[in-house]
Protein backbone atom coordinates (compact mmCIF):
# COMPACT_ATOMS: atom_id res chain seq x y z
CA UNK A 1 0.00 0.00 0.00
CA UNK A 2 1.02 3.62 0.44
CA UNK A 3 4.28 4.26 2.52
CA UNK A 4 4.86 7.33 3.93
CA UNK A 5 6.87 9.85 1.74
CA UNK A 6 7.90 12.90 3.72
CA UNK A 7 10.10 15.06 1.00
CA UNK A 8 11.60 17.47 4.22
CA UNK A 9 13.35 13.61 5.08
CA UNK A 10 16.78 14.86 5.18
CA UNK A 11 18.54 13.08 1.82
CA UNK A 12 21.61 11.24 2.51
CA UNK A 13 24.20 12.94 1.02
CA UNK A 14 26.40 11.06 -1.15
CA UNK A 15 26.46 7.55 -2.46
CA UNK A 16 29.62 6.50 -0.17
CA UNK A 17 26.90 7.21 3.32
CA UNK A 18 25.00 4.66 1.67
CA UNK A 19 27.07 2.10 0.99
CA UNK A 20 28.47 2.36 4.80
CA UNK A 21 25.25 0.62 6.31
CA UNK A 22 26.48 -2.44 4.45
CA UNK A 23 27.38 -5.43 6.00
CA UNK A 24 24.34 -6.26 7.50
CA UNK A 25 21.75 -9.02 7.33
CA UNK A 26 19.56 -9.77 4.22
CA UNK A 27 15.82 -9.94 4.78
CA UNK A 28 14.26 -13.22 5.32
CA UNK A 29 14.28 -15.68 2.01
CA UNK A 30 16.84 -13.28 0.31
CA UNK A 31 18.73 -16.17 -2.17
CA UNK A 32 22.60 -15.67 -2.62
CA UNK A 33 23.57 -13.36 -5.44
CA UNK A 34 24.31 -10.16 -6.48
CA UNK A 35 23.09 -6.66 -7.35
CA UNK A 36 24.89 -4.43 -9.86
CA UNK A 37 24.29 -0.71 -9.30
CA UNK A 38 25.68 1.41 -11.97
CA UNK A 39 25.89 5.46 -11.70
CA UNK A 40 26.36 7.81 -13.90
CA UNK A 41 30.08 9.48 -13.78
CA UNK A 42 31.14 7.00 -10.94
CA UNK A 43 32.34 3.35 -10.63
CA UNK A 44 29.80 0.99 -10.87
CA UNK A 45 29.34 -1.28 -7.30
CA UNK A 46 27.85 -4.78 -6.35
CA UNK A 47 26.01 -5.30 -3.32
CA UNK A 48 26.47 -8.90 -2.73
CA UNK A 49 24.33 -11.55 -0.38
CA UNK A 50 26.40 -14.78 0.88
CA UNK A 51 24.42 -17.03 3.48
CA UNK A 52 22.50 -14.43 4.61
CA UNK A 53 25.05 -11.62 4.92
CA UNK A 54 24.81 -8.55 2.38
CA UNK A 55 28.00 -6.69 1.76
CA UNK A 56 29.80 -3.81 -0.71
CA UNK A 57 31.94 -5.06 -3.51
CA UNK A 58 33.51 -2.71 -5.39
CA UNK A 59 33.20 -3.13 -9.27
CA UNK A 60 30.53 -4.73 -11.54
CA UNK A 61 31.90 -7.41 -12.74
CA UNK A 62 30.98 -11.21 -12.63
CA UNK A 63 26.67 -12.42 -13.13
CA UNK A 64 23.97 -10.39 -11.83
CA UNK A 65 20.77 -11.24 -9.95
CA UNK A 66 19.45 -8.29 -11.09
CA UNK A 67 21.11 -4.48 -12.64
CA UNK A 68 19.73 -0.78 -11.47
CA UNK A 69 20.85 1.80 -14.05
CA UNK A 70 20.32 5.20 -12.86
CA UNK A 71 21.83 8.86 -11.77
CA UNK A 72 23.55 9.26 -8.56
CA UNK A 73 20.70 12.37 -7.69
CA UNK A 74 17.55 10.08 -8.46
CA UNK A 75 19.32 6.98 -6.60
CA UNK A 76 19.99 8.68 -2.96
CA UNK A 77 16.19 10.43 -3.37
CA UNK A 78 15.28 6.97 -3.58
CA UNK A 79 17.31 5.40 -0.97
CA UNK A 80 16.51 8.80 1.19
CA UNK A 81 12.71 7.83 1.01
CA UNK A 82 11.47 10.68 -0.91
CA UNK A 83 10.64 8.86 -3.97
CA UNK A 84 9.22 5.51 -5.03
CA UNK A 85 10.93 2.89 -7.65
CA UNK A 86 7.45 3.49 -9.53
CA UNK A 87 8.15 7.52 -9.93
CA UNK A 88 11.26 7.11 -11.48
CA UNK A 89 10.62 4.47 -13.58
CA UNK A 90 7.89 6.14 -15.08
CA UNK A 91 10.03 9.37 -15.75
CA UNK A 92 12.81 7.63 -17.29
CA UNK A 93 15.34 7.88 -14.08
CA UNK A 94 15.90 4.42 -13.29
CA UNK A 95 15.88 1.10 -14.81
CA UNK A 96 16.04 -2.39 -13.49
CA UNK A 97 16.61 -5.39 -15.16
CA UNK A 98 16.76 -9.06 -13.70
CA UNK A 99 15.24 -10.41 -10.51
CA UNK A 100 12.84 -7.46 -9.52
CA UNK A 101 12.46 -8.99 -5.84
CA UNK A 102 16.13 -9.56 -5.32
CA UNK A 103 16.38 -5.78 -6.18
CA UNK A 104 13.73 -4.79 -3.93
CA UNK A 105 14.70 -7.09 -1.39
CA UNK A 106 18.25 -4.90 -1.37
CA UNK A 107 16.27 -1.43 -1.66
CA UNK A 108 14.52 -2.31 1.45
CA UNK A 109 18.05 -2.82 3.28
CA UNK A 110 19.48 0.46 1.72
CA UNK A 111 16.22 2.93 2.87
CA UNK A 112 17.50 5.76 5.52
CA UNK A 113 14.80 6.40 8.30
CA UNK A 114 11.79 8.64 7.89
CA UNK A 115 12.02 10.49 10.92
CA UNK A 116 8.86 11.59 10.35
CA UNK A 117 7.59 7.83 10.03
CA UNK A 118 9.38 6.56 12.39
CA UNK A 119 7.85 8.93 15.27
CA UNK A 120 4.54 8.31 14.23
CA UNK A 121 5.23 4.83 14.44
CA UNK A 122 6.88 5.20 17.88
CA UNK A 123 3.34 6.60 19.18
CA UNK A 124 0.91 4.03 18.26
CA UNK A 125 3.29 1.11 18.68
CA UNK A 126 3.35 2.64 22.43
CA UNK A 127 -0.24 3.62 22.78
CA UNK A 128 -2.58 2.54 25.58
CA UNK A 129 -4.80 -0.31 24.00
CA UNK A 130 -7.56 -2.40 25.53
CA UNK A 131 -8.18 -6.36 24.62
CA UNK A 132 -6.58 -7.75 21.35
CA UNK A 133 -8.91 -7.32 18.36
CA UNK A 134 -10.57 -10.37 17.88
CA UNK A 135 -12.23 -9.57 14.55
CA UNK A 136 -12.13 -6.07 12.51
CA UNK A 137 -15.46 -4.71 12.99
CA UNK A 138 -17.72 -4.19 9.78
CA UNK A 139 -19.88 -1.07 9.99
CA UNK A 140 -22.58 0.02 7.59
CA UNK A 141 -22.00 3.39 6.13
CA UNK A 142 -20.35 4.87 8.86
CA UNK A 143 -19.75 8.33 9.97
CA UNK A 144 -16.77 10.96 9.42
CA UNK A 145 -16.87 11.23 13.19
CA UNK A 146 -17.25 7.28 13.21
CA UNK A 147 -13.77 6.98 10.93
CA UNK A 148 -12.27 9.78 12.87
CA UNK A 149 -12.84 7.70 16.57
CA UNK A 150 -11.15 4.63 14.63
CA UNK A 151 -8.39 6.63 13.70
CA UNK A 152 -7.73 8.71 16.57
CA UNK A 153 -7.86 4.85 18.77
CA UNK A 154 -5.80 3.62 15.75
CA UNK A 155 -8.00 -0.08 15.34
CA UNK A 156 -9.12 -0.90 11.54
CA UNK A 157 -12.77 -1.02 10.26
CA UNK A 158 -14.42 -2.21 7.37
CA UNK A 159 -16.88 -0.20 5.96
CA UNK A 160 -19.72 -1.48 4.56
CA UNK A 161 -22.15 0.53 1.90
CA UNK A 162 -19.44 3.59 1.26
CA UNK A 163 -18.48 2.42 -2.41
CA UNK A 164 -22.46 2.65 -3.90
CA UNK A 165 -21.79 5.37 -6.41
CA UNK A 166 -18.64 3.73 -7.56
CA UNK A 167 -18.66 3.21 -11.55
CA UNK A 168 -16.05 1.02 -10.69
CA UNK A 169 -18.22 -1.83 -9.15
CA UNK A 170 -18.97 -3.02 -12.37
CA UNK A 171 -15.62 -3.68 -13.92
CA UNK A 172 -14.17 -6.88 -14.17
CA UNK A 173 -10.70 -8.09 -15.72
CA UNK A 174 -12.25 -8.50 -19.54
CA UNK A 175 -14.37 -5.29 -19.64
CA UNK A 176 -10.95 -2.93 -18.14
CA UNK A 177 -9.22 -4.84 -20.99
CA UNK A 178 -12.47 -3.66 -23.29
CA UNK A 179 -12.37 -0.51 -22.02
CA UNK A 180 -9.10 0.97 -21.42
CA UNK A 181 -7.17 -1.55 -22.97
CA UNK A 182 -4.53 0.67 -24.66
CA UNK A 183 -3.66 2.48 -20.89
CA UNK A 184 -0.50 1.44 -19.84
CA UNK A 185 -0.05 0.38 -16.37
CA UNK A 186 3.10 -0.80 -14.56
CA UNK A 187 3.44 -4.11 -13.26
CA UNK A 188 5.61 -5.69 -10.91
CA UNK A 189 8.47 -6.62 -12.54
CA UNK A 190 8.50 -2.88 -12.91
CA UNK A 191 8.01 -2.32 -17.03
CA UNK A 192 5.28 -0.78 -18.50
CA UNK A 193 2.70 -2.42 -20.59
CA UNK A 194 -1.06 -1.78 -22.19
CA UNK A 195 -3.60 -3.03 -20.01
CA UNK A 196 -4.89 -5.46 -22.16
CA UNK A 197 -1.76 -6.91 -22.22
CA UNK A 198 -1.87 -7.78 -18.45
CA UNK A 199 -5.13 -8.36 -18.55
CA UNK A 200 -4.09 -11.54 -21.01
CA UNK A 201 -1.28 -12.34 -18.64
CA UNK A 202 -3.79 -12.86 -15.70
CA UNK A 203 -5.38 -15.85 -17.41
CA UNK A 204 -2.15 -17.31 -18.26
CA UNK A 205 -0.38 -20.03 -15.78
CA UNK A 206 2.39 -18.84 -14.45
CA UNK A 207 5.77 -20.70 -15.24
CA UNK A 208 9.00 -21.71 -13.21
CA UNK A 209 7.77 -20.92 -9.73
CA UNK A 210 7.03 -17.19 -11.17
CA UNK A 211 4.51 -14.85 -8.94
CA UNK A 212 1.41 -15.02 -11.16
CA UNK A 213 0.23 -11.47 -12.90
CA UNK A 214 0.04 -8.44 -10.83
CA UNK A 215 0.18 -4.77 -10.35
CA UNK A 216 1.20 -4.19 -7.15
CA UNK A 217 -0.15 -0.23 -6.49
CA UNK A 218 0.59 1.80 -9.66
CA UNK A 219 -0.42 4.74 -9.58
CA UNK A 220 -4.36 4.24 -11.23
CA UNK A 221 -4.61 5.66 -14.93
CA UNK A 222 -6.16 9.01 -14.77
CA UNK A 223 -8.25 7.82 -17.86
CA UNK A 224 -9.90 5.83 -15.11
CA UNK A 225 -10.42 8.15 -12.19
CA UNK A 226 -13.88 9.01 -13.25
CA UNK A 227 -15.00 5.24 -12.17
CA UNK A 228 -13.52 5.52 -8.81
CA UNK A 229 -14.05 7.94 -5.39
CA UNK A 230 -12.03 9.24 -2.80
CA UNK A 231 -13.29 8.29 0.58
CA UNK A 232 -16.01 10.13 1.29
CA UNK A 233 -15.28 11.53 5.18
CA UNK A 234 -12.59 13.83 3.98
CA UNK A 235 -12.15 16.64 1.20
CA UNK A 236 -10.49 15.54 -1.65
CA UNK A 237 -7.45 17.88 -1.24
CA UNK A 238 -6.57 16.14 1.94
CA UNK A 239 -6.24 12.51 -0.35
CA UNK A 240 -3.36 11.28 -1.87
CA UNK A 241 -3.79 9.98 -5.61
CA UNK A 242 -5.64 6.73 -6.10
CA UNK A 243 -3.16 3.44 -6.33
CA UNK A 244 -4.09 0.35 -8.38
CA UNK A 245 -4.24 -3.00 -6.90
CA UNK A 246 -5.11 -5.94 -9.67
CA UNK A 247 -3.65 -9.15 -10.38
CA UNK A 248 -4.46 -13.23 -10.11
CA UNK A 249 -4.62 -15.10 -7.25
CA UNK A 250 -1.37 -16.28 -5.90
CA UNK A 251 -2.56 -19.71 -4.24
CA UNK A 252 -0.36 -19.54 -0.68
CA UNK A 253 1.64 -17.23 -1.66
CA UNK A 254 1.29 -13.27 -0.53
CA UNK A 255 0.16 -10.87 -3.31
CA UNK A 256 1.97 -8.11 -1.21
CA UNK A 257 4.17 -8.65 1.56
CA UNK A 258 4.31 -8.14 4.96
CA UNK A 259 4.92 -4.31 5.61
CA UNK A 260 2.98 -1.58 7.31
CA UNK A 261 1.99 2.45 6.29
CA UNK A 262 3.08 6.12 7.58
CA UNK A 263 -0.34 7.12 6.77
CA UNK A 264 -4.28 6.20 7.36
CA UNK A 265 -5.08 3.93 3.69
CA UNK A 266 -8.48 3.38 2.44
CA UNK A 267 -8.03 -0.14 0.72
CA UNK A 268 -11.32 0.08 -1.40
CA UNK A 269 -12.49 -3.84 -2.95
CA UNK A 270 -13.63 -3.85 -6.35
CA UNK A 271 -13.49 -7.22 -7.99
CA UNK A 272 -12.51 -10.45 -6.30
CA UNK A 273 -11.56 -11.35 -2.66
CA UNK A 274 -8.54 -10.85 -0.38
CA UNK A 275 -7.78 -11.86 2.94
CA UNK A 276 -5.82 -9.71 4.97
CA UNK A 277 -4.03 -10.88 7.67
CA UNK A 278 -3.18 -7.59 10.80
CA UNK A 279 -0.99 -7.21 13.18
CA UNK A 280 -1.13 -4.17 15.65
CA UNK A 281 1.62 -1.60 16.14
CA UNK A 282 1.93 -3.10 20.23
CA UNK A 283 2.84 -6.12 18.22
CA UNK A 284 5.92 -4.48 16.91
CA UNK A 285 8.95 -6.61 19.60
CA UNK A 286 8.06 -9.68 17.72
CA UNK A 287 7.60 -8.21 14.04
CA UNK A 288 11.55 -8.26 13.49
CA UNK A 289 10.98 -4.30 11.99
CA UNK A 290 13.93 -3.39 9.65
CA UNK A 291 15.58 0.03 10.52
CA UNK A 292 13.37 2.01 7.86
CA UNK A 293 10.72 0.73 10.72
CA UNK A 294 8.19 0.55 8.12
CA UNK A 295 8.86 -2.98 6.78
CA UNK A 296 9.79 -6.40 8.47
CA UNK A 297 12.70 -8.68 7.62
CA UNK A 298 9.59 -11.04 7.35
CA UNK A 299 7.95 -11.21 4.10
CA UNK A 300 5.28 -14.24 4.78
CA UNK A 301 3.57 -14.41 8.07
CA UNK A 302 1.91 -18.12 7.15
CA UNK A 303 5.40 -19.36 6.01
CA UNK A 304 8.85 -18.52 7.53
CA UNK A 305 11.60 -19.80 9.45
CA UNK A 306 10.95 -20.22 12.87
CA UNK A 307 14.37 -20.88 14.14
CA UNK A 308 15.32 -17.49 12.77
CA UNK A 309 11.54 -15.97 13.73
CA UNK A 310 11.05 -17.60 16.67
CA UNK A 311 9.44 -14.38 18.37
CA UNK A 312 6.87 -13.74 15.54
CA UNK A 313 4.99 -17.06 16.69
CA UNK A 314 3.99 -14.80 19.97
CA UNK A 315 2.59 -11.98 17.90
CA UNK A 316 -0.82 -11.88 18.23
CA UNK A 317 -2.51 -11.87 14.68
CA UNK A 318 -6.04 -10.50 13.41
CA UNK A 319 -7.41 -11.59 9.81
CA UNK A 320 -10.80 -10.32 8.00
CA UNK A 321 -12.06 -11.09 4.00
CA UNK A 322 -12.31 -8.19 1.92
CA UNK A 323 -15.11 -8.46 -0.98
CA UNK A 324 -16.42 -5.73 -3.66
CA UNK A 325 -17.83 -2.65 -2.20
CA UNK A 326 -15.71 -2.98 0.99
CA UNK A 327 -13.03 -0.17 2.35
CA UNK A 328 -10.73 -1.37 4.82
CA UNK A 329 -9.91 1.22 6.92
CA UNK A 330 -6.52 0.84 7.82
CA UNK A 331 -4.47 3.29 10.65
CA UNK A 332 -0.87 4.04 10.68
CA UNK A 333 1.32 1.65 11.70
CA UNK A 334 -0.80 -1.48 11.31
CA UNK A 335 1.45 -4.65 9.68
CA UNK A 336 -0.63 -6.42 7.18
CA UNK A 337 -0.18 -8.79 4.35
CA UNK A 338 -2.98 -9.75 1.60
CA UNK A 339 -3.29 -12.53 -0.16
CA UNK A 340 -5.40 -12.40 -3.40
CA UNK A 341 -8.14 -15.17 -3.33
CA UNK A 342 -9.68 -14.83 -6.48
CA UNK A 343 -8.80 -12.45 -9.57
CA UNK A 344 -9.00 -8.92 -8.09
CA UNK A 345 -8.90 -5.40 -8.21
CA UNK A 346 -8.81 -3.31 -5.11
CA UNK A 347 -8.39 0.75 -5.74
CA UNK A 348 -6.18 2.05 -2.73
CA UNK A 349 -6.43 5.78 -0.88
CA UNK A 350 -4.11 7.33 1.28
CA UNK A 351 -4.23 10.17 3.58
CA UNK A 352 -2.40 13.03 3.24
CA UNK A 353 -2.71 16.57 3.38
CA UNK A 354 0.04 17.70 1.02
CA UNK A 355 -1.12 15.37 -2.14
CA UNK A 356 -4.38 16.35 -3.57
CA UNK A 357 -6.06 14.45 -6.57
CA UNK A 358 -7.90 16.15 -9.57
CA UNK A 359 -10.97 13.62 -10.96
CA UNK A 360 -11.13 14.16 -14.98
Amino acid sequence: MYASRNPSNKLYTNIDDVLARFPQSAREGMTDGALHLRFDGREPCQILVQRGIARVVLGGEGSARATVNCSSDAFLELVSDRVEFRTLIQSGKLAIEGDLLFAYGIYSLLLKSNEEAAEQFRAVDTMARGAPLQEVPRVQRPTREQILDTLARNTPLIATGMMRDWRALAWTPERIADEYGDTSVVVEQQVTIPMREFIARMNETPSGGEKPAYVNGCPLPESMYPDVQPPPWFPHHEIRPPQLWMGAPAGDRPSTYLHRDGAPVFLGQVYGRKRVVLFCPDQTPYMYSAAIVRNSELIDPDHFDRDRYPLLARAFRTECIIEPGDILVLPVGWYHCVWALTPNISIAHAYGEDSAWSRS
